[in-house]
């Protein structure tokens, strides 16, 4: 009867422990997904492969879309619920109505190609375009964290944002001619940008709307031409800004250095 209860107790013993090893191991996260060329419906996280392009519609990512070494995404009408990351990519855009639940994040960026988002887009975290030579263009869109353009060496278009955050538009090298791609999502566009038409190149009218944050515009060089005007901010700073820079009108409790 002993050796019973001590069998049955031994056995119970191990059916626990099993179970606890079972429920410790954690379970197999599901490969990213890879998109060459199409994308639409419902996916979890999506890495675009180097040097490919993924053109997403209407579709619906659960986690993150990476965009890998010279690849490229543009995605139209979409909602990605993570965040959207370039790692050293030809061009990052989301347009027309697209989600986005976390940061977009992008550095890198081609000549003749456009790199942000247009059009009704909404972007929960924070906004970053670094190490850009096309366009960077942030344009009619909602932010609810801090956008920051920084050191980039093509055109900048940063214009009709509503931005809950701070705003960073520094030691960017700022080019006379127009470097981002077309008006119409051709190969390398986003969006309808419009600096091309409105000058030759430079920094067009950079004007948004950040009542309770601050804007910072500082370090910016190079011969294109720079327009900081028509903000409402709470402060403004601009330093250190090579001509030919227009600093205002903005609206602003405190303005410092070139802007007003």
């Amino acid at each position: 009867m002993i050796r019973t209860r001590s069998a049955f107790v031994a056995t119970v013993l191990l059916s626990i422990a099993s179970a606890l090893a079972l429920t410790a191991a954690p379970a197999a996260a599901a490969a990213p997904e890879e998109c060459v060329g199409a994308l639409t419906g419902t996916h979890d996280n999506v890495v675009v492969p180097s040097g490919a392009h993924c053109e997403m519609s209407a579709a619906m990512v659960n986690g993150n879309v990476l965009v890998r070494a010279g690849a490229s995404l543009r995605a139209s009408a979409s909602q990605i619920s993570g965040n959207v990351i370039g790692q050293d990519s030809a061009f990052v855009c989301l347009q027309f109505g697209s989600q986005l639940g976390g940061n977009f994040d992008v550095r890198g960026g081609a000549l003749h190609t456009t790199s942000g988002f247009d059009i009704n887009v909404m972007v929960a975290g924070n906004a970053r375009v670094t190490q850009n030579a096309g366009l960077t263009f942030i344009d009619a869109a909602h932010v609810g964290g801090n956008v920051d353009v920084s050191s980039n060496t093509g055109t900048l278009e940063i214009e009709f944002n509503t931005i809950g955050g701070n705003v960073k538009i520094a030691d960017n090298v700022v080019p006379p001619v127009y470097t981002g791609g077309p008006a119409t999502p051709g190969p390398g566009g986003c969006g309808v940008p419009t600096s091309f038409i409105l000058q030759v190149g430079g920094m067009s009218d950079i004007f948004n709307t950040l009542p309770a944050s601050n804007m910072h515009v500082i370090n910016n060089t190079g011969s294109g031409s720079k327009t900081v005007a028509r903000n409402t901010v709470k402060n403004i700073t601009c330093v250190n800004n090579d001509p030919p820079f227009v600093g205002g009108p903005n609206t602003a409790d405190h303005a410092v250095g070139q802007c007003f």
